[in-house]
């Protein structure tokens, strides 16, 4: 009995994981609120600005999906996960680009809600579960980065980067 609870917590937990319930920032917090014309800056000596953090965040979340709802995806590419301009076109496509993410990570959440789902095997040989977690290691790194962002934008109001 001990095992299956574990495993039902396991099973539980990566859909609030997903959403940054209990271990970071939510989700929500990190994207909202942000102005447009600050979504494509990039602070002084960092690669990529809030769109692009964000357009590559939802293009690997894209894949995953499909990996694990057992499509074939495409050969890995690096222009197909990192977007061609450091900002979006206009306000519509940038409201787009976080709708279309939340929907994937509620796709992610609703696959993780299953147990009979996590445990399916791939074609890989790897399981949905670790699809997923892996889903969930790579958000978790990137929506530490926007954070990071938002701090050097001046647009967070959680504790702030220390100068040492």
């Amino acid at each position: 009995m001990h095992i299956r609870a574990c495993l039902e917590w396991r099973m539980t937990r990566i859909p609030q994981l997903l959403f940054g319930r209990d271990a970071y920032s939510p989700v929500q917090k990190i994207l909202e609120g942000l102005p447009f014309e600050k979504v494509g800056e990039r602070p002084a000596g960092l690669p990529h600005s809030i769109y692009e953090e964000l357009w590559h965040l939802n293009a690997c979340q894209k894949l995953v999906l499909q990996e694990a709802r057992g499509e074939q995806t495409p050969p890995f590419d690096e222009s197909l996960v990192w977007p061609a301009n450091r900002k979006p076109r206009d306000e519509h496509e940038w409201e787009e680009l976080l709708h279309t993410f939340f929907l994937g990570l509620d796709e992610a959440a609703g696959m993780a809600a299953q147990v009979e789902v996590l445990d399916q095997q791939l074609p890989d040989g790897t399981s949905v579960r670790g699809v997923l977690e892996d889903l969930l290691a790579h958000n978790s790194y990137h929506l530490g980065r926007l954070v990071v962002l938002r701090q050097l934008l001046g647009l967070w109001e959680g504790r702030q980067l220390r100068s040492e």
